[in-house]
């Protein structure tokens, strides 16, 4: 395997020779240690990991929708048609959001569109909606502040210590 040669080297380079000033020296030696680029790196993960320990308070939406669609012969008249054709379709969209204390709250809504070919339908299409909400206090388990935010706090404290090794590095 071979290693790459120095950075920003040949930016200060004039005439085929080295002109440095102490600052540049310092910057070419900081950016061209490998110590400070690994302690450099382990300091971006543990922001990443404070990142991903508060993504469980982020809210989340879900969303979905259906269609169906049906073909039937009728034995009898009070089918409304020969031949019944219905269509069926719904939508939902619902958003949760967990709270620092252990509470979910849901928030939600549905539509429904029915329609059908059957003369005994008194509205044709027919519409249904709703909204419900959720609310979700668990008395035992992940139940108040220090228990949900102790993996913040770890990965906060983390960040903090790889923050003072990259700086005791350089």
């Amino acid at each position: 395997m071979q290693l790459a040669g120095p950075e920003h080297l040949r930016d200060f380079v004039v005439d085929g020779k080295l002109q440095l000033s102490l600052d540049q020296d310092i910057q070419l030696a900081l950016a061209n240690n490998t110590n400070v680029r690994i302690d450099e790196l382990t300091y971006q993960s543990a922001w990443y990991n404070v990142l991903s320990a508060r993504s469980v308070f982020e809210p989340v939406i879900n969303g979905n929708a259906s269609a169906l669609r049906g073909t039937s012969p009728q034995a009898s008249q009070l089918g409304g048609a020969q031949t019944l054709s219905s269509l069926s379709q719904s939508v939902g969209l619902n958003l949760t959001q967990f709270l620092p204390t252990g509470t979910s709250l849901t928030v939600g809504t549905n539509t429904s569109r029915s329609s059908s070919n059957s003369s005994f339908n008194t509205f044709n299409p027919s519409y249904s909606s709703g909204l419900n909400f959720g609310f979700t206090q668990s008395l035992l388990r992940n139940r108040g502040l220090f228990v949900n935010r102790a993996p913040i706090v770890i990965a906060q404290r983390g960040l903090q210590m790889s923050r003072d090794n990259f700086e005791s590095q350089v």
